[in-house]
Parts: C-alpha cells; structure tokens; sequence
C-alpha cells in the first residue's frame, strides 16, 4: 500500500509543475528530473503518441426515494441514448425499479442489476445526454479524490482532470501521463523533432481495475473502444522501418497499440476494442518508452508497467520516490521509462 500522505488530492499550480522520475530498465539507473526536462529526455525522430480522449462529466449526485444520498457514475452507453450501465452507491439499496432523483429535475430508473454494475433509465427531460452532464455531471475523479457537494475544487477538476489536448469526448477517467504535457512543452518537442502524434482510447472501467477484480487466471481485460488515426498508423510503421522509438503516453496508449499489433502483426489505422492484459512477462512489440504516473500497486496498470521496466526494478525505484517525497497516482508526478532503441520481435 502506498502511503497516504503520499497520494495527490489536488493537481498541481500548473500542469508543468511536476517531478519526473526516469528509469533506465537495462541498466537499473534512476535519475531525477522536472517534467519539462521531458524534452532533454527524447531524441530527434522519437514518435511521441499521446491519448487525445476527453473525459465526460459522467458523475451524478442523487437522492433515492427515501431522501438518503446516492450516486452514480454512467460508465457507457447501451443501446440508446437514454439506457446507461453505471457504477451505483449504495449499490445494495438500490433496487430493480428505485428510481433516483438527479439534478436538474432529471431522473434514473434502475431496470437492471449486474454482478457490479447496474443499468439505468435516464430522464432528462428531452436535454441531449451531453448538454445535460455539462450543466449537472461532475468529473469523474477517482473515489480517494474525495469531493463533497459544493466543492469549490470540483471547479478545478472540470480544467485540471482534462489533458491540454483532449479532442474526442468519452472517457470516464483522464489518461492521467498526459496531464502534465502544455502547449509550450509539445512546441519544444515538435521544434527538437519529436513527432507527436495521436489515438483515442475511451477510459472505461479496465484502466483502473484492481487485480483483485479479475477472475482467476484472467488473460483479458474488460474492453475498451480506441481508433488509430489513419497518419499515426503510417508514423507508426515508419518509425519501425527506421528503428526509431515509440513513446507511448500512458498505459491507454500502450494497450492500443500493443493490442492492435497482437492482432494483425502490426498496428493499422482502424477502430476496435482493446482487451489486451499487459503483464509480467508481455514482450513489447511497439512501445520502446513509456511516460506514465505513479500507480497503486496490485492494479492492472501498475502491472503493466511491471511488464516494461521489470517488477523487482520497479518497485525499488517506487521506494525510492516514496523516500523523496514524490506526489502518486492521478494528480501526482511522472516516470519515464526508457530503453536505447525501438521494440520489436
């Protein structure tokens, strides 16, 4: 377990304000940067590919007919524009037909009940979905992120749990390793010759699932839908031919390209849905760096980062970031991970 004082409740003044620790898996070296150094670390030629999704505010205060406080947070959609599956609390006084009252003289009915998650009904009162989660939803913050109602930081989190660069709306958690980057720190790459291109993957429950939550021997995760650009597809495959580095942003960008490589031998423009688990012993096919958070350990994304720079490596160089005060998880600092050239078969 981390630490509490650790873990970050807040982000940081600016989104530049952040320590970056780079780890060298071949030779075990740890060093100690602030991220705008970032633009020291990466080489002429690199291909740096950045998750573009934007986060939905997908998190509703509720009251449920009693009176008593509920929530709910609206993880995707199931047939229509109305039916949502969602995580629900306090999930077990929600019943078959309780029907909450949300903000906004909206409403959801609950007409199914899942292992763990519940289908709603949503009324909002002929609002397109979007315009009515602008006005009501909040961001969906992890739950240790602990917001009362009122919080003037829920203000915050609409900016600050948003990447800088976030185009496509869809996710119910930021791609958390792109928090950091600004326009001026992606100008000072591009001006080096870092390329930077982009995917989108919408966040949804596999990104922050516990290992806990697989069932035994699990080979795949939840999926998760992404599209690969037709132009990162071809900055891609060239950066391959020539032995140049991918740098993947985040485990979101790492599972889609690792998952579209598993599949056709290579990674082609196109949607479709991740399911991929990146674990101890995954032999990476594309990513030869990864920029990623801090993570809670015994998650499916702390183990993937395992699989990159090796559990034993990693967690020493976590020990170490724990003695030197780093901040972790989603508003915390960064780690860099790097090898000296491009993976491949």
């Amino acid at each position: 377990m981390l630490p509490r004082e650790r873990i970050a409740l807040v982000p940081p003044d600016r989104r530049e304000d952040a320590r970056l620790l780079v780890l060298d898996p071949p030779t075990g070296a740890i060093e100690h940067e602030e991220f705008p150094r970032l633009v020291n670390r990466l080489v002429e030629g690199d291909v740096l590919v950045l998750n573009d999704t934007r986060v939905i505010p997908a998190r509703l205060r509720a009251r449920r007919p009693s009176g008593g406080a509920a929530e709910i947070l609206l993880l995707r959609r199931e047939r229509s524009e109305s039916r949502w599956y969602a995580l629900a609390r306090p999930r077990n006084r929600l019943r078959l037909g309780t029907t909450l009252t949300l903000p906004g003289e909206a409403s959801a009915r609950v007409v199914e009940r899942g292992p763990s998650t519940v289908l709603v009904e949503l009324d909002t009162k002929d609002r397109p979905i979007e315009t009515y989660l602008d006005r009501w939803g909040e961001p969906p913050v992890p739950p240790y992120v602990r917001r009362r109602e009122g919080d003037p930081r829920i203000q915050l989190d609409r900016e600050r749990y948003q990447t800088a660069y976030a185009k496509n709306p869809g996710s119910i958690a930021a791609p958390t390793a792109g928090l950091h980057f600004t326009p001026e720190i992606l100008a000072a790459l591009h001006a080096k010759g870092v390329e930077t291109c982009f995917i989108t993957l919408h966040v949804g429950r596999s990104t922050f699932l516990s290992l806990d939550d697989l069932p035994p021997g699990a080979t795949t995760l939840p999926p998760e839908i992404y599209d690969i650009p037709e132009e990162t597809a071809h900055s891609i495959a060239r950066a391959a031919e020539e032995g140049r580095r991918v740098v993947a942003v985040g485990t979101t960008v790492t599972r889609t390209l690792e998952d579209a490589f598993a599949h056709h031998g290579s990674v082609p423009p196109g949607r479709a849905e991740a399911s991929i688990f990146i674990r101890p012993g995954h032999r990476f096919k594309v990513v030869s760096a990864l920029l990623t958070n801090f993570h809670q350990p015994r998650t499916t994304v702390f183990a993937l980062a395992c699989a990159f720079a090796g559990t034993d490596f990693l967690k020493r160089a976590y020990a170490e970031a724990i003695e030197k005060k780093y901040r972790f998880l989603s508003y915390g600092d960064a780690v860099l991970m790097l090898r000296p050239q491009a993976a491949g078969p």
